[in-house]
């Protein structure tokens, strides 16, 4: 992993499920982010960025807070974390979508603290609000109001992305991420949402260290040989994703991802990423893991 990027949002950002409806959802997956960035290095290196687009990953966008003058990072809460096991109150560890990265090993020793403020106040990072806006019929010139659904991060709170790629690539990596910024980021982007302000810091230890168990931090897309190690130990959610192609009416094929927080106990293979013929865009085949639980849980 090179970079751990924060995007500072200027304006609120939006990203749509398979359904075309106005709704939003509350976080931005690996896969649009992918695309998006791809999309710029195509457009500031043009042939340039074939190389760079083949090797580079991305996870999903995640949650830094600032505690006791040093930033603590939010990762998806692992759902090998059984809290039907948790006494006090287990739906309230149910519904936490994150966990501080630091206090990872802690919930394994004792999965009963998931239940503590200290972590139900960072269950959920943003606030969903509706934006009133309008469209005029082209032939009766009426107007039409209707309601788009938008994503506002809370002020405690800084979104951020983790990126790895190869070292000679940075500089695509990072000419790309600033034009995506000023460009937006998300659905709607031609409207003014989901503009940003990177800040590109160094990977912290916590996503490089090892353990027994591998935490899916982006969409993963398996090949036909590491789906016959998904055993009964791996813990995974199945989830669909389609898109667009951008500047076009193409629509790209529904494919199904292991989501963010499955656990797998195996490393997925770095590989190459697939460049779909059929639309000519290129698709995020290996994900970034971070592994925890030593030897000694």
């Amino acid at each position: 992993m090179k970079k751990l990027v924060f995007l500072k949002f200027k304006s609120p950002f939006r990203n749509g499920g398979l359904n075309e409806s106005n709704e939003t959802l509350g976080t931005i997956h690996s896969d649009t982010i992918f695309s998006a960035v791809s999309y710029c290095a195509f457009r500031l290196f043009e042939d340039k960025a074939k190389d760079f687009v083949k090797t580079f990953r991305v996870s999903s966008l995640m949650f830094a807070f600032r505690e006791n003058e040093k930033y603590d990072y939010l990762v998806f809460k692992p759902l090998s974390f059984n809290t039907l096991k948790i006494k006090k109150d287990f739906k309230k560890a149910k519904k936490l979508n994150y966990i501080p990265v630091s206090r990872i090993n802690d919930i394994i020793k004792d999965p009963e603290i998931l239940t503590d403020e200290s972590f139900q106040k960072h269950n959920n990072p943003v606030e969903i609000q509706r934006i009133a806006s309008n469209s005029l019929d082209r032939i009766t010139n009426n107007s039409n109001l209707y309601f788009l659904e938008s994503v506002f991060v809370k002020p405690d709170y800084i979104p951020y992305i983790v990126a790895d790629y190869d070292s000679e690539y940075e500089n695509i990596f990072i000419s790309s991420i600033k034009l995506l910024g000023d460009s937006g980021l998300g659905a709607d982007s031609t409207r003014g949402f989901g503009l940003f302000e990177p800040e590109f810091h160094d990977v912290p230890d916590y996503f490089k260290a090892e353990g027994r168990f591998n935490l899916l931090l982006s969409l993963y897309y398996p090949s036909k040989e590491e789906i016959t190690k998904i055993s009964d130990n791996c813990i995974y959610k199945v989830i669909k994703r389609r898109g667009h192609k951008k500047d076009t009416v193409e629509t790209k094929p529904t494919i199904n991802y292991l989501s963010e927080g499955s656990v797998l106990d195996f490393k997925p293979a770095i590989r190459e990423n697939m460049f779909l013929d059929s639309i000519g865009v290129y698709l995020q085949t290996s994900p970034l893991v971070m592994s925890f639980g030593g030897d000694e849980i």
